[in-house]
């Protein structure tokens, strides 16, 4: 009897631990996979961006030999979870570009959008046309075009072309006088719209030494360029010939 029920107090502490080890083992299974699915759904996005709507105006970030990164509303950027200013080369800018599958193309600027594809908060990259500007921003970032407008840096100062005035003509406004010219050496024929009052005795097969001040607008090495986007400022008889003649580089 005694034998009987020491055999039957083994089968039930056995039983006892069995259950004991099943029931931990389960737990410890269900622990693990339930880190492993936390761990799955954590996305690791190649940029990572601090975005700050106090920042209304370009900051200047990294100023590259090819381009100028600036960034607007965003504190700062990250890739691969390092400072983009560390890892930054000359080929990231465009490689960058390839990888994201949104454009908006306008007159002076195109701008590329990332819908939370890449970044973690999603941004806006704007590559200015006529600049080696670049702008990073929010997704929804709207973008100034001022910011791409190039300004010439002679601004204010003053330059010399000499031309030979080839024929002159009356305007049907008074105020003006249309002059054909050309530049020594120069197959280029034009005929321009200047203020009699800068001129008024002018004569044809002469040449006369024009001053012009450079505004914002940038200028081409041609008489058109020349005219449009500068101010005249005056015309000045010369009897400089050739190689003598004042021409200063635009």
């Amino acid at each position: 009897m005694k034998k009987e029920k020491m055999i039957t107090i083994t089968y039930v502490v056995s039983g006892i631990f069995l259950l004991t080890i099943s029931f931990l083992g389960g737990m410890l299974v269900e622990k693990n996979l339930s880190q492993d699915t936390n761990v799955n759904d954590k996305v690791t996005y190649e940029i990572e961006t601090i975005e700050d709507s106090k920042i209304n105006n370009p900051v200047l970030y990294i100023e590259g030999e090819s381009e100028n990164i600036y960034l607007i509303g965003l504190s700062n950027i990250y890739s691969n979870q390092k400072d983009l200013s560390e890892v930054y080369n000359g080929n990231y800018i465009s490689n960058l570009i390839e990888k994201i599958n949104y454009s908006e193309n306008n007159q002076d600027y195109i701008i590329y959008r990332d819908f939370k594809t890449l970044s973690n908060n999603g941004l806006s990259l704007v590559k200015c046309n006529n600049s080696n500007n670049i702008y990073i921003g929010p997704m929804n970032l709207v973008f100034n075009s001022d910011f791409c407008i190039s300004e010439n840096p002679k601004n204010g100062t003053t330059f010399i072309k000499t031309y030979k005035v080839l024929n002159v003509a009356d305007s049907n406004d008074y105020d003006y006088l249309y002059l054909t010219l050309r530049q020594y050496q120069c197959e280029e024929v034009v005929t321009v719209r200047v203020k009699r009052k800068l001129c008024p005795d002018i004569k044809a097969n002469s040449n006369y030494e024009f001053t012009f001040e450079y505004t914002s607008n940038m200028v081409e090495e041609n008489i058109n360029s020349v005219f449009s986007n500068t101010n005249l400022l005056k015309i000045t008889l010369t009897d400089k010939e050739g190689m003598d003649q004042i021409q200063d580089g635009v």
